[in-house]
């Protein structure tokens, strides 16, 4: 018979036995294409907690996380495609059933894996997607994994986004209004939330009586800016990338560098040397030669891009007669309206053929991402036959994605969100980079991208051919010579240097560290 002094020693041994805590991370979606989430997993693993992170197999995960020895990634099978055999509302509904079991199979794997009932102490879930994930978390915390919590993280609204799938009278259907309840039902009985923005908790608050934590999105170390020698061993990988990677879009050659030599849409090769004072890609450096004989190693002969140079001495400098390079990423999905960019970039093409003509450089536009409309915007791009704007559509390492950000000139955001309480992690991606922002406006925007402050808004494709062609013309500039303008009084130069300093203030806090401060106490 236990006397209350063994009971106190029972429940300090079970509390010490339970000191190196293991958590479920759960997202039914592409684990790869789930920042917040990989994030979340590896700020825990760094933190000492076993991770558990569960979801679908698709794109690479980050790498620093699938090497952690305390995380282990956990792949649900995915669904089969029910709509092949059976009418779509059947469909649906034995796509729930799988899921739901699932998932539930995968949670009690995890479990046995780690060898106790008593082994999680919480389970994370993302919303969105939340049917039947949230209803599977939850019974799996009340029935089988003993004194686990279960903490939502409110990323969007799955009903929302349902909303959009279903058209113009969405928002009205019954199937969506029913979802809206079961998410609400079902998000008030975890024991603890989190959300993405400050109107989104408050409206979590108004709407469903929910008590979340915002945590804001933050940049992670590697998203930051780059050196001249990084941003050139970048393009250099990417000129090598075979064109079906690179995802060439123009029909014809609008990037052609002035050095002799084979172009692709990023590198130059040079194959001799140029043969005028004109093509000669700067200065050397003091004490070198400028004779460009046939020693590999003179600096009059550099490797090169058509955005950077470097010579045998090691020195790396930007090319005079670069293009611009702006960079979008998207998921070619209805909420982010692409046609918005394609019209934008179509005035561009005629302002450098027309008015604006010598005044505007070449431009290569990156898109990466991939979605279900992304075939029927490269069509109408292809079809554009444009001259001076070249369109590619990679898709990038993990690695080289933020190398990519940092060594843009411009970034573009078509997030319009569909409930209007999210913001783009693509921005503060790009933020993070030291990267200027033109982003699509809409409610809650304002939380992240301040107008004039720390980047561009827009709403009409006109307003963002405005940003683009303001924020070329006159391009190539350097940034010495723009501090120098900005010091006479020059509206751009002043305006881009506010830009600059706001966005080296914003990424001196990076995720882990307000992860640190705003979520890990609801873990301990």
């Amino acid at each position: 018979m236990l006397t209350s002094k063994g009971l106190v020693d029972l429940f300090l041994l079970l509390r010490k036995m339970r000191k190196k805590k293991s958590v479920f991370v759960v997202v039914l979606g592409d684990v790869g294409r789930s920042p917040r989430m990989q994030y979340h997993a590896l700020s825990f693993a760094r933190e000492g907690f076993n991770v558990d992170l569960i979801g679908y197999k698709g794109s690479d995960p980050i790498k620093e996380l699938s090497d952690h020895p305390l995380v282990k990634i956990r792949y649900v099978s995915s669904c089969p495609n029910f709509q092949k055999y059976f009418h779509r509302l059947i469909a649906y509904a034995l796509k729930i059933i799988w899921q739901a079991i699932t998932l539930q199979l995968t949670l009690f794997l995890s479990m046995l894996g780690r060898r106790s009932l008593w082994s999680h102490s919480h389970l994370l879930l993302q919303n969105p997607p939340g049917i039947p994930a949230m209803a599977v978390a939850w019974s799996h915390c009340r029935f089988f994994s003993i004194g686990c919590k279960l903490v939502v993280d409110w990323h969007n609204y799955g009903h929302t986004i349902m909303a959009i799938d279903q058209g113009e009278n969405g928002k009205r259907s019954f199937v969506v209004r029913l979802a809206g309840w079961i998410e609400g039902f079902l998000g008030r009985r975890a024991d603890d939330a989190m959300c993405v923005t400050e109107s989104m908790r408050m409206d979590l608050l108004d709407r469903w009586r929910i008590r979340a934590k915002t945590l804001y999105d933050r940049p992670p170390s590697s998203f930051r800016p780059l050196t001249l020698q990084e941003r050139h061993e970048l393009f250099l990988r990417l000129a090598e990338m075979p064109p079906e990677e690179q995802g060439l879009v123009s029909p014809v050659p609008s990037i052609v560098p002035s050095s002799v030599g084979e172009a692709s849409a990023f590198g130059v090769t040079l194959s001799s040397p140029p043969m005028s004072p004109q093509e000669t890609p700067g200065p050397p450096p003091p004490g070198v030669t400028t004779n460009c004989g046939p020693s590999p190693f003179s600096s009059s002969c550099p490797d090169a891009t058509v955005f950077t140079e470097r010579y045998a001495d090691g020195r790396v400098s930007l090319r005079s007669d670069r293009p611009g390079l702006l960079v979008s990423s998207t998921s070619w999905t209805p909420d982010e309206d692409f046609s918005i960019l394609l019209d934008a970039l179509a005035e561009y093409e005629r302002s450098f053929s027309g008015p604006l003509k010598g005044d505007l450089p070449p431009l290569l536009v990156v898109v990466t991402g991939r979605g279900p409309q992304r075939a029927e915007y490269i069509e109408k791009v292809a079809a554009c036959r444009w001259r001076h704007v070249q369109l590619m559509t990679p898709w990038l390492p993990h690695g080289d994605y933020p190398k990519l950000l940092a060594s843009a000139d411009l970034g573009v955001c078509l997030h319009t969100s569909s409930s209007g309480l999210d913001l783009p992690m693509k921005v503060v991606d790009m933020f993070g980079s030291g990267l200027p922002v033109c982003a699509y406006r809409y409610k809650c925007l304002g939380e992240l991208v301040q107008d004039g402050v720390n980047g561009l808004t827009f709403s009409t494709s006109e307003e963002l051919a405005k940003h683009v062609i303001n924020w070329f013309k006159g391009f190539p500039w350097e940034e010495e010579e723009h501090r120098k303008l900005g010091q006479k009084g020059d509206r751009k130069a002043i305006r881009q240097e506010v830009f600059r300093q706001n966005l080296n203030k914003f990424g001196k806090l990076r995720w882990h560290d307000n992860w640190k401060s705003n979520a890990l106490p609801i873990f301990l």
